[in-house]
């Protein structure tokens, strides 16, 4: 009897899923900056431009893919940062049927103008936590990193 390499699903108890995303998206909006509404950044297109700390450029398809989405559907959300000069778009140049996505330099302005405030944001969080929460916290927040990291991996291995 042939054994299959491909790793079984685990069921996962929908209210520990709902209790997941309700967190997520906690930590989301609980650094968000107030000056994304100022730029008209919606929390998708923020997600969106954070990737970019990490990476250089993706492709339509590499980004649709993270975030589950169509490619179509990946154009709307990111639409608005390529009319912003946030995002350019480029053909790739081994085959010219990929479109690249990478950040203009007024892009890497925002990008990091995005990250030194949710800094700014977190540390004055920070600040009204004592000793021990803030060690808690700071665990809380390396075991997410490590999660997100490996859905993340998950994710690109399967493009």
């Amino acid at each position: 009897m042939a054994t299959d390499n491909k790793k079984k699903k685990k069921k996962t108890h929908p209210a520990v899923v709902g209790r997941i995303v309700k967190a997520y998206n906690l930590i989301s909006q609980g650094v968000n900056p107030s000056f994304l509404e100022k730029m008209s950044l919606t929390t998708s297109q923020m997600k969106v431009l954070l990737l970019f700390e990490e990476e250089k450029q993706f492709s339509m398809g590499e980004l649709s893919a993270l975030y589950s989405v169509s490619v179509s559907t990946m154009t709307s959300m990111v639409d608005r940062l390529f009319q912003n000069g946030i995002l350019k778009r480029e053909q790739d140049r081994n085959d010219r049927r990929i479109v690249l996505v990478r950040l203009t330099s007024k892009g890497k302005k925002v990008l990091t103008h995005l990250v030194d405030a949710r800094r700014e944001v977190l540390e004055s969080f920070l600040y009204t936590l004592d000793e021990n929460e803030v060690n808690c916290f700071k665990r809380a927040m390396d075991d997410a990193a490590y999660f997100l990291a490996r859905a993340r991996e998950n994710i690109r291995t399967a493009i």
